[in-house]
């Protein structure tokens, strides 16, 4: 099987970069890879009260503690590679890393990339410390990934599309760099969910989920490159809050939102396959 062609796997390597961008700027890139690379510096959000800081959702080890939330993801991710001793398999938008630990379990290589050179330092932090010596990390656009063509067996996604400035040449690159037929999943934030739209539309970091984070959205977003498209609600959120109080007003939105919002779904999953 080829080498995906991984640049700055052994450890992340990049030159830094101004934090200097525009405040209404937050659909680009480098609003987005400025944005995390001064909270996974920082650990201070400084995008209002309503934002996610970076305890609550980008903590590395955020699903590795969790037994819950490793099983759910562990659970997903098993039919599509748990039987494949070779693979590749692309964790596209990896960010700090908390689905590596579940990934790095199945056989072959695991490649995260991420655009914040923040974010990836605190995967490879957490790849040293769990050593996951399968998993290796790359930074890089999602518009124009650093990868060969025709490299990976499994692409995942989780979270990561309303954070991508043009997300149709996203797309074009994940069908460039997945073998035909690739197995992709999927996971993004309904915001058809009203609670889950206030959680979008309030913080300017995840605005993006505006744009097409409804189940037609995504489908429409996917058809051109993606075959056999399934949707299925998906309710499971890993985070931790800092406080007693904001740990029980957290554990008290996901009760609502897997019970009383069972039929309005608060995350959505898509799985299909890429285009031959």
């Amino acid at each position: 099987m080829p080498n995906p062609g991984l640049k700055h796997s052994a450890e992340v390597k990049t030159e830094r970069h101004s934090f200097d961008v525009k405040k209404t700027d937050f659909h680009s890139s480098k609003f987005q890879r400025t944005f995390y690379d001064r909270l996974s510096e920082t650990k201070v959000d400084e995008g209002g009260l309503f934002s996610c800081g970076f305890e609550e959702r980008y903590k590395p080890r955020l699903v590795y503690d969790n037994k819950h939330a490793f099983k759910v993801f562990y659970n997903l991710f098993a039919p599509l590679f748990a039987n494949s001793t070779n693979s590749f398999i692309l964790d596209m938008c990896s960010g700090s890393g908390i689905h590596l630990p579940v990934l790095s379990r199945f056989p072959g290589t695991i490649v995260g990339v991420d655009l914040s050179f923040g974010l990836l330092k605190k995967a490879h932090e957490l790849k040293q410390e769990l050593k996951l010596d399968n998993t290796f990390l790359i930074q890089s656009f999602a518009e124009t990934i650093a990868l060969r063509d025709n490299s990976f067996d499994a692409v995942v996604m989780i979270d990561g599309v309303h954070h991508v400035e043009d997300q149709d040449k996203m797309m074009r690159e994940l069908r460039r760099v997945a073998k035909p037929g690739t197995p992709f999943v999927l996971i993004e934030p309904n915001i058809s969910n009203p609670l889950v739209y206030l959680a979008h539309r309030l913080p300017k970091e995840e605005r993006g989920a505006l744009r097409s984070n409804t189940a037609r959205g995504l489908t429409e977003l996917l058809r051109p490159y993606i075959d056999n498209i399934t949707i299925k609600p998906f309710n499971q959120v890993a985070s931790k809050k800092s406080t007693p109080f904001a740990r029980a007003a957290t554990r008290t939105v996901e009760w609502i939102c897997a019970n009383v919002f069972f039929f309005w779904p608060i995350r959505i999953l898509v799985r299909g396959n890429f285009k031959k």
